[in-house]
Formats: C-alpha cells, sequence, structure tokens
C-alpha cells in the first residue's frame, strides 16, 4: 500500500532505531503461540498509544471491516461500517498535549526536537541525526480488550500488526 515501508531490520533501523527496537520486541507477541501476559504493558513501556478518531476517544465496539487510509493528499482517515472520520494522536489520557494539532501529519512541529518531550509530542521519538526533509511514521497493531470476571480484569487479545505508514505532509 502507499506510504507503507517494510520491516526489514535494515529499513527500520534508516526510519528510527526506535522503531527498530519496538518491532523486534512486540513482534514475538503476534504468533499464535505467544505467551505474552501483559499485552497493555507491552506497548505502554514502549510508549505506544491507543487509537483516536475525530468525534470519539477510542476505536471501540465497532463491526468490521475497519479500513485505514494514509493517502498522500489528505488527513488519515478511518472508515468503519461506510462512516469515515480522520484519526487523531492520542494524548496519553491528558498527559501530553501534541502540537501542532491532533492530526496524523508530517509537519514542522511534530519533527521539531523541542517538541519531542513527555508533555507536547508525547508519542515522538525523534531522530535529531537527521537533515533536510524529515518524514514521520506510525506503526500501528490491533488489539482486542474486555474484562475478565470475577475478579474484573483487564484482559486482552494477541497483537496484530497492521503496518507502519509514512504521515501525509
Amino acid at each position: 500500500a502507499p506510504g507503507t515501508i517494510q520491516t526489514s531490520s535494515v529499513e527500520l533501523n534508516n526510519v528510527n532505531p526506535t522503531l527498530a527496537s519496538d518491532y523486534a520486541a512486540i513482534e514475538p507477541s503476534t504468533s499464535n503461540t505467544s505467551n505474552t501476559t501483559n499485552t497493555s504493558s507491552l506497548f505502554r513501556n514502549r510508549n505506544y498509544q491507543i487509537l483516536n478518531y475525530e468525534g470519539h476517544d477510542v476505536i471501540s465496539n465497532q463491526s468490521m471491516p475497519l479500513i485505514l487510509d494514509f493517502s498522500i493528499d489528505r488527513n488519515p482517515s478511518v472508515t468503519v461500517n461506510g462512516n469515515t472520520w480522520n484519526l487523531y494522536r492520542s494524548t496519553g489520557n491528558g498527559s501530553f498535549y501534541p502540537v501542532p494539532d491532533r492530526y496524523f501529519r508530517n509537519t514542522d512541529e511534530l519533527n521539531s526536537s523541542d517538541n519531542a518531550i513527555n508533555t507536547v509530542n508525547g508519542d515522538v521519538v525523534n531522530k535529531s541525526s537527521l537533515s533536510g526533509k524529515r518524514y514521520t511514521y506510525t506503526a500501528m497493531y490491533i488489539v482486542t480488550t474486555g474484562i475478565e470476571t470475577p475478579a474484573y480484569t483487564p484482559i486482552y487479545s494477541i497483537p496484530a500488526f497492521i503496518g507502519i505508514f509514512r504521515l501525509p505532509d
């Protein structure tokens, strides 16, 4: 698909070493034979966020198929049951405030080292060694969640890797 990148360690390292490290750490948990017991901490410890979309906090209780569109000429969006919404970057439940806004777009503010901090763009890992034109990528996985009774503890499905997408300018 346009905007996606290959998951070879060389290509991932060229984009960002943290992206390569994250993929290598998460990939074994995407197998049907995975013994991952805490999917939530697997992603949280690598600073992954729950995907938001315009007008909603999270994608939940939706029927499939879910269609992601990362076309280069518009804001990335999700289509569910014939309804289309722009994708929003998370605020980490209010722990950071994305600059310049919550849309999934490659911008100078998103690429700024000054903004790649926990309280501003807490969902961004900077690769400061680059000069010239910089691109922004997002790695996406899908995980379903539920509550196990009688203890009412969260349970998670085996994560499924969706892809790594370059954000449009």
